[in-house]
């Protein structure tokens, strides 16, 4: 064990028996309760990594589809650390290492004692004889700066998974840098004294290749400064790159509120929220350290802020009992209850005192917790939380082994993929064992019901006739159901491919089928697991794009999307200033993906047109006022192929409309907009050429016609 584990292990030790450390936060590094503005100097490494990495192109640039990252699984975060803002993209790593920043000490003090004494014998009577020395009681005590020379540890970013109580720029003598993957981006945000010069040491950070630096410095005070450091493996990704920079530059003349660090951790941020004034925060976190071993305590930690002070409280991994749990009130806004759960788990419900029911969300431990000292293994089982207007029962849902068939002929044979059916007065059922659920598919009156674990309340239903699809969601993922007419032989869904892990087809059962209108078909059934983003297909047509569970928002979430066979596109969510059209086309030339249409509150009362510009057609997005009457003047824009989607949800994104249409390469068209009293009341002339799309004026076909280049 080093000595920073041993120290860490005493003054958790001392915490937990109640007594007070001293000096765990000291004045010399960081003051609390003052507001500090924060400005950034960026150097010309990182300058060049920028310009590099997030220069961006046209709206109109066409692209491959980009790959959504899932790494870990974890969706956007969005907290405040130390008073420092950070979002974490979906799939990256969060370490909350305030808490370690404040229990590691800034000065070591050396002290010289002076006092007079009298000789005793070995039997220890005094002797005569001249005092030994004189001088005062009181000690002579010299303080000296620890040398950090990554400063004092705050947050890490990354999109790999840190080990807890290690930094990749290192914590001086007392623990080298973490390992960086070859494809590695992390940064490292510190504390540093106001005289310091930030990473001058050059064994700061010096696991970095070419490390980029930028300085968040205080401006009128003189206690400390904030620096961060992007540390990249020499495969790092430029998209990679240019988020960790991007987060660097945002840093710039923010204001930052510091208070008090929570009692425990530190901890990997697994899902941040607010509400009623409060912002909380879910860690995977220590806890604190057996008496016996020094080993780690893990738990769940719930971080509250609000404008006047933090909090935290904890709930330990579950062992004796299958589900624990905590829970926060927000006042008006509701509770968040949380806990932790053990593996044979397969959902969680918070029931209500009304009866509602309301499902949680569920998070696999970091897989690094199991290389904490002390710790054999990493966790296993769920940390979880689920927002309510009240606090609820905890109904665990235990995971089945597959049931036998109820009824039917026990000679037939089932062909592949096929589902087994029973008949029922109503209709028939269909049954099945997927993502930890017993379930049932029924038809009664003209509609589908889906039944999980023997329940008789419907988790879910649609109108049963061919054609129609619905996606319902289900503690451990979702069902995506489909009727397709009796041609469609082959269904399934393909999880999109990252750096962790390859695409995955996941194939469905299906069933035969004649609708409420006497149509023969097939339903299809495909069991998504977790949540994630992808495509269906069915036989070989045109992929479309897919995403679940349908809530929460997380990057990658599907708003609305279409096919006509030639191009597939979806709306996806990326952030709340950012949805991003992506296509996929018969011809290759014309897949791709936009850049971030905002919402219409970012416009200023500006429509904006984007899209992707293909080789054979541009797929066109505009971004509108909510719910603007919309018409074709232009014969060769079919019915059907302007769809709006009128975004509702609550986001900035709220009242905005986004219309896509194609506009193939030698067909210009037209798109008439107008809004009452409003400045939309005009003609949108189009035209697209390979890779660009052209403003023309509205009523001729010809686009040297003073046209302009759609950005």
């Amino acid at each position: 064990m080093n000595d920073l584990e041993h120290d860490l292990r005493e003054l958790f030790e001392q915490r937990a028996s109640g007594v007070d450390v001293p000096g765990l936060a000291p004045a010399e590094v960081v003051r609390r309760g003052r507001r500090r503005q924060v400005g950034t100097v960026v150097t010309g490494v990182l300058a060049c990594l920028v310009a590099a990495g997030i220069a961006a192109a046209a709206i109109g640039q066409t692209r491959h589809p980009a790959v959504i990252p899932v790494g870990n699984g974890l969706p956007e975060r969005t907290t405040s650390i130390g008073g420092v803002p950070v979002t974490a993209p979906a799939g990256w790593t969060l370490v909350d290492d305030w808490p370690l920043a404040a229990l590691l000490s800034a000065n070591s003090q050396e002290c010289s004692f002076t006092a007079s004494g009298t000789a005793i014998d070995q039997n220890g009577s005094p002797v005569e004889a001249s005092p030994v020395s004189d001088g005062a009681e009181q000690p002579s005590c010299t303080s000296t700066p620890v040398g950090y020379p990554a400063g004092l540890p705050l947050l890490q970013l990354a999109n790999f998974e840190i080990p807890l109580m290690r930094t990749v720029c290192g914590l001086g003598d007392q623990e080298g840098p973490a390992s960086v993957p070859d494809d590695g981006v992390a940064v490292y945000v510190g504390v540093f004294p106001a005289n310091a010069k930030p990473f001058a040491d050059p064994g700061a950070c010096s696991s970095s290749v070419d490390p980029s630096i930028a300085v968040a410095q205080t401006r009128g005070l003189s206690d400390s400064i904030l620096a961060a450091a992007v540390v990249a493996g020499p495969s790092a990704t430029q998209a990679d790159l240019a988020t960790a920079t991007g987060y660097v530059r945002s840093l710039d003349g923010i204001m930052v509120d510091e208070t008090p660090p929570a009692a425990e951790g530190p901890g990997y941020v697994m899902a941040t929220g607010q509400g009623g004034g409060v912002s909380w925060r879910l860690e995977a976190a220590i806890t604190s350290f057996d008496h016996q071993n020094g080993a780690p305590t893990v738990g769940a930690v719930m971080a509250t802020t609000t404008s006047v002070d933090t909090g935290s409280r904890t709930v330990d991994l579950s062992t004796s009992q299958r589900v624990n749990d905590d829970y926060i009130d927000l006042g008006p806004a509701g509770i968040v209850q949380f806990g932790t759960a053990t593996s044979e788990v397969s959902g969680i419900d918070i029931v209500d005192p009304s009866g509602g029911i309301q499902s949680a969300h569920r998070f696999s431990w970091p897989a690094a917790l199991g290389s904490l000292p002390g710790v054999l293994a990493a966790p296993t089982g769920w940390l979880w939380y689920a927002s309510a207007a009240e606090r609820g029962t905890v109904r665990p849902l235990m995971a089945s082994a597959p049931t036998a068939a109820p009824t039917g002929d026990p000679g037939a044979s089932l062909e592949p993929g096929e589902l087994p059916m029973k008949e029922t007065s109503n209709g028939f059922v269909i049954y099945g064992n997927d993502l930890g659920h017993d379930w049932q598919l029924a038809h009664e009156n003209g509609r589908m019901e889906l039944f999980l674990d023997g329940s008789t309340e419907s988790a879910g239903s649609f109108t049963f006739v061919i054609g129609s699809e619905t996606q319902i969601d289900v503690p451990g993922g979702a069902f995506l159901i489909s009727l397709r007419d009796k041609t469609v032989t082959d269904f399934a869904a393909s999880i999109d491919a990252t750096d962790q892990q390859p695409s995955t087809t996941i194939d469905g059962g299906w069933q035969r089928i004649q609708d409420v209108n006497g149509d023969d078909g097939r339903v299809w059934i495909v069991p998504l697991p977790g949540w994630g983003t992808g495509t269906e297909q069915a036989n070989d047509d045109l992929p479309n794009f897919v995403s679940w569970p349908s809530s929460p928002l997380r990057d990658g979430t599907l708003l609305s999307g279409g096919s006509d066979g030639v191009v597939s596109w979806g709306l996806s969510w990326r952030n709340d200033h950012c949805v991003v059209l992506e296509t996929i086309g018969a011809d290759p030339g014309n897949s791709g993906s936009s850049e971030c249409l905002p919402p219409w509150t970012d416009l200023k009362n500006n429509p904006l047109i984007g899209g992707v510009y293909g080789s054979t057609r541009a797929t066109v997005a505009m971004v509108l006022t909510h719910r603007p009457p919309t018409t074709t003047t232009s014969p060769d824009l079919n019915d059907g192929a302007l769809q709006c989607d009128n975004i509702d949800m609550e986001s900035n994104f709220a009242g905005t409309t986004i219309c896509v249409f194609p506009v193939d390469v030698g067909h210009p068209v037209e798109i008439h907009v107008s809004q009452e009293a409003g400045p939309l009341s005009e003609v949108v002339a189009l035209e697209a050429e390979p890779g660009r799309l052209n403003q023309i004026q509205p009523g001729t076909t010809d686009a040297t016609s003073s046209p302009s280049t759609v950005p």
